[in-house]
């Protein structure tokens, strides 16, 4: 029997969850999870969101390179042989796979191919600031979102893969791969079998929530429509909702996104300049779609709505900070999660002009940041303080 062990951290839920589906694949396959000093082989998952990120697993690769075994092997999966494949190359002689299809996964190790998921638990370990979390929720709170960051169970629905966006500091499209979508009847079925093991919070989760079924003829509001038409008393959470999709379907989505089914939405700005969204290659205005989120937290104003935010973009002026620092200011966020921006050689927006200096990027930053505490000491809004707590601590 061959044993194995997965390295499977510091990812995003949908490269987490492509983890899960290799894991599942091995042990289909007769494989036998281990620890590390008992593996024959050594996967693990990479991600290259940041600069930053990248470097902690070239740091991570190396190290577990080192030690290993002579007979032990690593294997490099997740995006990081995609965006950065030479720098790879020049720190780890290990094997590397460079796709995110589970079947090409199966032939390229030699196994017998498994079913794709789309649903699945997630068993999730808790920090002690995730345990204060859960005790203020259940006892003061009580609200669905915050449940879930502090560890209430939930079903993920992997709904589709891949993006249609060129944003123009973006290093993981090739990561991504075209956009594939799963079928709404088979999302059904999913969803059905969490709701028959009791499950009653769903996330819904892609690259691009809002680009959803675009390969297929179907779309996000006819799926969110037969999700919705289900009795039973369930929420749902809206992952990486790009605003392009809100922007073609609102007539459609406004009137499901004000459903008190729906818990939580991430919508990434990136910007409230649309300037700066210009030179992002984002094609949406910035006041067209806070329009939108007014509407619908005017009619649902328990939904705790999520944005993105980067600062520092080149060419990114005193008047555009000022742009976005109003966004915080408007309220309509309940969530914020802000980046620095990071350059990368393969990327379009490494060859615009203008860059920021990183003393400037830091100090907008803290601006931000202050912006969000106090929008939500202002409010006396508990619940957003915590939401905001991670942010707060950096």
């Amino acid at each position: 029997m061959t044993n194995f062990y997965l390295y499977n951290q510091k990812v995003c839920t949908r490269l987490y969850l492509f983890g899960h589906d290799l894991r599942q694949l091995l042990l289909a396959n007769n494989w036998q999870e281990s620890e590390l000093a008992q593996a024959d082989y050594i996967f693990i998952n990479s991600c290259s969101f940041l600069k930053t990120t990248e470097d902690y697993f070239i740091t991570k690769i190396k190290e577990l390179d080192q030690q290993k075994s002579a007979q032990q092997k690593i294997v490099v999966f997740g995006c990081l042989p995609h965006t950065a494949l030479e720098r790879l190359q020049q720190n780890f002689s290990g094997e590397i796979i460079t796709t995110r299809e589970l079947s090409a996964l199966a032939m390229a190790l030699g196994l017998e191919q498994v079913a794709t998921n789309i649903g699945y638990t997630v068993p999730r370990q808790l920090r002690f600031r995730d345990r204060i979390n859960k005790l203020l929720n259940t006892y003061l709170i009580k609200d669905a979102y915050l449940g879930f960051l502090s560890g209430e169970l939930a079903y993920y629905l992997n709904i589709s893969r891949g993006c249609l966006g060129n944003c123009s500091y973006c290093s993981e499209k090739t990561a991504r791969g075209k956009l594939k979508s799963h079928s709404i009847s088979d999302i059904k079925i999913a969803f059905e079998s969490g709701l028959r093991q009791h499950f009653r919070l769903f996330s819904l989760n892609a690259d691009d929530v809002g680009v959803f079924g675009w390969d297929n003829q179907e779309n996000i509001a006819i799926l969110l429509t037969e999700l919705l038409s289900f009795s039973e008393n369930f929420k749902l959470i809206l992952t990486e909702f790009n605003p392009w999709g809100l922007a073609k379907y609102r007539t459609e989505l406004l009137p499901l996104l004000t459903s008190t089914k729906i818990a939580h939405i991430t919508i990434p700005l990136q910007s409230g300049s649309d300037r700066i969204l210009k030179l992002m290659d984002r094609p949406y205005s910035a006041s067209d779609i806070l329009a939108i989120i007014k509407t619908i937290k005017s009619k649902h104003p328990t939904l705790v709505i999520n944005t993105h935010l980067i600062v520092g973009f080149p060419g990114e002026q005193a008047e555009d900070f000022q742009t976005t620092l109003k966004l915080i200011e408007s309220g309509l966020f309940d969530k914020v999660k802000i980046f620095k921006y990071s350059d990368h050689e393969k990327v379009a927006s490494y060859l615009l002009p203008d860059k920021v200096p990183l003393p400037i990027i830091d100090s907008r930053f803290r601006q931000l940041r202050s912006a969000i505490l106090k929008q939500s000491l202002r409010r006396l809004n508990l619940r957003n303080i915590l939401l905001n707590l991670p942010l707060y601590l950096k």
